[in-house]
């Protein structure tokens, strides 16, 4: 993203500010700038169009080389991304705890080795927007491994279309974005982290840019049309960052307005004036554009070190601090890092840069090694804190028991004593998945089994759509079958996340005919699964609602042990009365010599 050999346009530094400031903003606060995440995906025309824009020309009068394209892409990336790094592992190092400053060595390492992007894609595996990732300072390189995977593979492109089909060169960049486009859109659902972090599937939107750098688009001479193209094009960016949101379906084909937009808004700033070219050319505007580099590098360590140091509670008393010390910082970073660097021009001082620029790799590289192969360095603090804070990823028995049920691979599990036929069968969501290591330990004790049908999310009622998970009413009428089948099994146990099921929640219940409403669909569902076990013969137990908490509590008390202060409220009983109204009024219901509430 530089401007060398080609003219400046301020615009494109406008457009710059826009991508910035929607990344920025969503990330401190998703609530209100929900897709702002679409930014990136604006950098990424920007880069395609510069980048190729200054290797054609170079190629075409034949003054291109490897070693000039590469050394300009040091000083522009290095010098600021090298002082983000240090400064990060060295705040890590007193404030992240041994699981995050792991992550973070992983993610720096990736980083030098322009491969970040790789990491966050193997380590993440519920993406990019999952509760882990917001914990990783340095989790925003992964756009950087992108833009740098395309510094190595591109020019070297450029130079063989160019030598053996230079006619062609816009039908294989053409032929590049819609494979790249078309793969994205193929495996969005199969891979969506793959194709959310890795080149190949964000290959088409730097292909926009470069498509529109060496095509030879007709200037757009009517005012009118260039004005009505450009609001379209702003409209194009802008919506998204305020109509996407985390649940979107991206990057694939949701990610064609903002490229589109972006391009739009580059081809008409060529053609001529426009009243939102002028708006993209306001000095403030410009200026954050100028420092936009910075900016996105600084302002993410920023947000999760203060979320960190709260103890993971809400941003928004802190959001006006954070914004103004993300600009501070990029502005310095900008005016003392960035600008000494690129102007250097004599040949020794690029020798020199060159070698500084390896000398930080290696530096950099070898600290993040010895932190991976040191876990973290567990030994900065107290054994009490390393040991909650393995809790956070500590295994999960019988997990297997869940993907045999989702799977409808071998039957259920059984716990317990296995040279005994099971008579119990243990029914529920995560939460009885929760409760199956004491149930074992009481199984074999008392020389019994049970069939276990653990479904994550999924409520243990008949005659329900579950708004999350479709597969769940199919389940657990498989479930329930067993019941009606087997003899064998006198008594049920059911367990749930009731307050999710019988309140409003992220996981919406809907009665057959297509009611909605947890609080009324879920009560009446509950009280006719039970009475239908009860009309099989069956005993039937209902666990109580297990006390839950807004946070990862190994992670928080992990925290208040680490910072010797209390960070955190407790939970109060009344809190889980409150929370479970409705389903101890539905429980209240029930009266049955065979039924039983264990609260």
């Amino acid at each position: 993203m530089t401007v060398d050999a080609i003219k400046y346009r301020s615009d494109i530094d406008g457009l710059r500010a826009v991508a910035v400031m929607a990344v920025v903003l969503h990330h401190l606060s998703s609530r209100f700038v929900p897709g702002g995440y679409v930014g990136v995906d604006v950098f990424f025309v920007i880069s395609g169009y510069l980048i190729t824009t200054i290797i054609n020309r170079e190629v075409s009068d034949g003054s291109f080389t490897f070693s000039r394209f590469y050394e300009r892409r040091i000083r522009r990336i290095f010098p600021a991304l090298f002082v983000v790094l240090a400064a990060v592992l060295i705040a890590g190092y007193f404030i992240l705890l041994p699981t995050d400053y792991l992550a973070t060595f992983r993610g720096a390492l990736g980083t030098v080795l322009f491969s970040a992007n790789f990491v966050f894609s193997g380590d993440l595996q519920d993406g990019y927007f999952a509760a882990d990732a917001k914990l990783n300072p340095l989790l925003h390189m992964w756009s950087l491994g992108v833009e740098e995977q395309f510094y190595v593979a591109f020019p070297l492109l450029m130079l063989l279309v160019a030598r053996y089909w230079k006619r062609g060169l816009p039908l294989v960049l053409v032929v590049i974005a819609t494979a790249s486009l078309s793969a994205a859109q193929i495996f969005i659902e199969e891979k969506s982290v793959d194709v959310f972090f890795l080149l190949p599937f964000r290959a088409w939107e730097l292909m926009v840019g470069a498509i529109l750098a060496i095509a030879a688009f007709p200037r757009l001479g009517g005012r009118w049309a260039r004005e009505i193209l450009a609001v379209i094009a702003l409209l194009a960016i802008l919506v998204p960052v305020f109509v996407y949101d985390a649940g979107t379906t991206f990057p694939a084909a949701a990610a064609l307005p903002p490229v589109l937009g972006t391009a739009a808004l580059i081809y008409v700033g060529s053609s001529g004036p426009t009243w939102v070219g002028s708006l993209l050319q306001l000095r403030p505007v410009v200026y954050v554009g100028l420092i936009s580099y910075s900016l996105y590098l600084w302002h993410w360590p920023l947000i999760v070190f203060t979320r960190f140091w709260i103890g993971l509670e809400p941003l928004r008393p802190w959001i006006p601090a954070l914004l103004l010390a993300s600009v501070v910082l990029a502005s310095a970073s900008y005016h003392f890092v960035e600008q000494p660097f690129r102007r250097i021009g004599k040949s020794r001082d690029k020798r020199w840069v060159l070698g500084l620029g390896a000398a930080a790799t290696i530096a950099l590289a070898s600290v993040s090694s010895a932190g991976v192969l040191g876990m973290g360095h567990e030994g900065r603090f107290a054994p009490s804190v390393g040991a909650l804070d393995r809790a956070r990823t500590a295994p999960v028995p019988f997990m297997a028991c869940e993907s045999r049920l989702t799977d409808h691979t071998n039957g259920l599990c059984i716990i317990g004593d296995n040279s005994k036929a099971p008579d119990v069968l243990l029914w529920g969501d995560s939460h009885m998945l929760a409760w199956l290591p004491g149930f074992e330990a009481a199984l074999l004790h008392l020389g019994r089994s049970a069939y276990v049908a653990p479904n994550s999310a999924c409520p243990p009622m008949l005659d329900i759509v579950n708004g999350a998970d479709a597969a769940c009413r199919a389940q657990n009428e498989s479930v329930f079958g067993e019941l009606r089948s087997n003899q064998a099994l006198k008594t049920v146990v059911m367990a749930g996340f009731w307050a999710k099921y019988f309140a409003a929640s992220n996981i919406p219940i809907f009665a057959l005919d297509g009611r909605g409403g947890n609080d009324e669909v879920s009560p009446v569902a509950f009280k006719q699964t039970i009475a239908a076990a009860l009309s099989l013969a069956k005993n039937v137990v209902v666990l109580g609602p297990v006390p839950t908490y807004s946070k990862d509590v190994p992670l928080a008390l992990a925290q208040q042990e680490m910072m010797g202060r209390a960070l955190d409220p407790p939970i109060l009983l009344q809190q889980v009365w409150v929370a479970n109204a409705n389903f101890y009024a539905a429980v209240a219901e029930l009266e049955s010599p065979r039924f039983r509430f264990v609260d």
